[in-house]
């Protein structure tokens, strides 16, 4: 598939939350079938309801300034799709994308003919597995990913995306953004 074809394709399969289907089981077969990229790698995930394409973006940044060599995944995209798969701070390209866009359906459909997979994987399994068998491609030291679904008010833990089992670094940050007080903004005006 080209580019244009790629996208239409995913497009297809619709809405990235709407669309959503809770369980691990479908991207987990997606990504063994894949051999298992998302395994050759360390990687830091983002979860939470707020924050997280922020802390990914803080996260590549300060690594990138570091000479550390990132792959960043994150969702949604605003311009272009390329955009949520990025490798030392730069998008990949449209014919980059298309390859692994390929791939991922091809063997998505060689798994559901099999029947190794319960359903044809949704809009947002296959761009993970696009983003995950795109990044060990790449030499890069540290790969981060926000998954657009792994909102803590809508999600259990154990029902995120996080289909990885290889080494893993977990931070929790908890990120408040409040407006002060009237009692505080009083105080700050004498």
């Amino acid at each position: 598939m080209d580019f244009a074809a790629s996208t239409k394709y995913l497009y297809s399969l619709g809405n990235e939350v709407s669309a959503m289907k809770l369980g691990l089981e479908n991207i987990r077969t997606l990504l063994d079938a894949l051999g298992k990229p998302h395994e050759k790698y360390l990687k830091v995930q983002v979860a939470g309801t707020n924050g997280k394409g922020s802390v990914c973006a803080f996260l590549n940044s300060i690594c990138l300034a570091a000479g550390v060599k990132t792959g960043l995944y994150t969702s949604p995209h605003l311009v272009s799709i390329t955009e949520r798969v990025k490798i030392n701070g730069i998008d990949i390209s449209e014919e980059e994308f298309a390859r692994h866009a390929t791939l991922v359906r091809e063997t998505a459909e060689e798994s559901l003919a099999k029947g190794d997979l319960e359903y044809r994987p949704t809009f947002f399994e296959q761009m993970t597995a696009i983003a995950l068998s795109r990044l060990p491609t790449q030499r890069s030291s540290l790969r981060s990913s926000k998954p657009a679904s792994a909102d803590g008010s809508m999600r259990r833990r154990w029902q995120m995306p996080r289909s990885q089992r290889s080494r893993e670094l977990i931070w929790t940050i908890r990120i408040i953004l409040a407006t002060p007080s009237k009692k505080l903004r009083r105080k700050r005006l004498r």
